[in-house]
């Protein structure tokens, strides 16, 4: 009898770039990726703070950041480490946004296009310089066969910053997919080097480059113009995705959805899912990294010190799995009978997952609790005793609401993100005036005895970075019954 997996690329990325990623822990988690049918450990090594790869011909990239990077001897290791127990290791390097961390190397001649130094220029120069980090990000990672080059949020909603234009942005990223498949490796690249700017696919995308989709359109989009695609959708495989569980929702106003565990190539057509690679799930920092080192104020950035590396491994480490294995498991074998008609998990599901969860922690592997779920401040959400802090952190919401449209009293009711439940009244705003909010929240009001409601906060931001916002938002009734908010 043979038994085949399904996808051959059954993945998980982790973001060291934003917050660094303790050499423990990474080799606990390659250790539950094996032990899962896992075989690809993606690291996001750079981001907007720093780059966490040792660089012989620049060390300047790492040398102000007080040991909290990787040596080229450990990233070796770790390498073998993953090897030996079949686990890949695929290194990211983030250009040409995401690319803060680059800025040690602007005395040697490195260009950005926008004044907060996010986004790489396109001159000879800069150029050079990524093509030397590439070449040792290739020796370094001698296993790997594909080396990603980020490419992701450049030019968010098809505005560039500052003086980038597309032309740029796609001249870089076309010139680093030339490099990487110099080197023998296949370049990796986010889905908006293919997508953005809308209507132009597939863009800065080059044949024999792999498109690792974290947006919501279907995985058809690449397969069907020959590119391989793998699936890593925000809202279902993000471990951090605030409203995605593996287990059955246990109140009456829950509102979760079952995650990471689906079919991968439910959309793509027959003769094209050769080219779905498969998927990864993917666990990010920011909540962890601290303003201005990132675009947002992470709520539970007291933990980005070294000196809070313990917790930081625990937080981190339980938030992986069981997810990462829900993932594994259905990009092993998609079983369609362990999911309700209603989408949501069967017992049989909850079982067996819950068997595999409490096998890796007796193992060793951080891993949830089974019959808990684990975010970034709690080992098991609802008990008051299992806050990493010893209490819960406070959230660094601060959002404005100024009432400029709407001629009745707008109510801003308390919300609990992930529940159906509407709380007390935080304020009641007439036309004009003003109220700073600190929590999820919604907007709702009565004018002659028709009900007006705007979106929860939560939903509207579309991710967990509602806790870690600064924002100045005009309510106003434009649209029938619709409490609209806007920048």
């Amino acid at each position: 009898m043979c038994i085949r997996d399904r996808f051959t690329h059954r993945g998980l990325m982790l973001d060291t770039g934003r917050r660094f990623v303790p050499l423990g822990l990474l080799h606990s988690i390659v250790d539950g990726l094996a032990y899962t049918k896992m075989n690809v450990l993606h690291l996001h090594l750079s981001d907007e703070p720093a780059v966490r790869m040792e660089s012989v011909t620049f060390p300047e990239l790492t040398s102000g950041l007080s040991g909290a990077f990787y040596s080229r001897a450990e990233l070796k290791q770790v390498v073998q480490y993953a090897k030996m127990r079949g686990v890949l290791i695929v290194p990211e390097i983030d250009i040409p946004a995401h690319a803060g961390g680059l800025k040690p190397l602007i005395p040697r001649g490195l260009r950005f296009c926008d004044v907060e130094m996010t986004t790489l220029a396109s001159d000879p120069t800069t150029l050079q310089i990524v093509d030397t980090l590439f070449k040792e990000v290739a020796e370094t990672f001698d296993q790997s066969e594909a080396i990603h080059f980020g490419a992701d949020e450049a030019c968010k909603k098809d505005i560039c910053p500052g003086n980038c234009t597309y032309d740029s942005v796609h001249s870089i990223e076309k010139h680093v997919q030339r490099t990487i498949a110099s080197l023998n490796r296949t370049p990796v690249g986010w889905n908006d080097v293919f997508t953005d700017p809308k209507g132009q696919a597939p863009n800065a995308a080059l044949p024999g480059t792999t498109l690792q989709n974290w947006g919501k359109g279907s995985l058809g989009t690449f397969t069907a113009t020959g590119f391989h695609a793998i699936d890593s959708s925000y809202q279902t495989m993000y471990l951090g995705e605030q409203c995605c569980r593996v287990a059955p929702p246990t109140g009456p106003h829950d509102k979760f959805s079952l995650c990471f565990y689906k079919d991968h190539a439910a959309t793509v057509p027959q003769p094209q899912i050769k080219l779905v690679d498969g998927g990864e799930v993917a666990l990010w920092s920011d909540m962890y990294c601290p303003s201005p080192l990132c675009n947002i104020n992470g709520t539970y950035s007291w933990m980005y010190s070294p000196s809070q590396d313990e917790l930081f491994t625990r937080s981190f480490g339980n938030m992986v799995f069981p997810g990462a294995a829900a993932a594994g498991g259905s990009l092993w074998n998609y079983n369609s009978s362990l999911v309700s008609s209603q989408g949501l998990p069967t017992a049989e599901f909850t079982n067996n997952l819950d068997a595999h969860t409490q096998r890796l922690r007796v193992r060793g592997v951080s891993a949830c609790k089974p019959g808990c779920d684990c975010d970034w401040g709690s080992s098991c959400i609802g008990d008051p005793s299992q806050f990493y802090a010893g209490h819960a952190s406070e959230l660094n919401t601060n959002v404005r609401l100024t009432n400029v449209g709407c001629g009745f009293g707008v109510h801003i009711k308390a919300r609990t993100a992930c529940s159906t439940e509407t709380g007390r009244d935080l304020a009641v705003l007439k036309q004009g005036e003003s109220y700073t909010v600190h929590q999820d929240f919604i907007a709702s009001g009565v004018d002659k005895d028709v009900e007006w409601d705007g979106d929860q906060f939560s939903i509207w931001m579309g991710d967990a970075t509602w806790m870690n916002v600064a924002l100045d938002l005009k309510l106003t009734c434009d649209s029938p019954n619709y409490i609209n908010m806007e920048t």
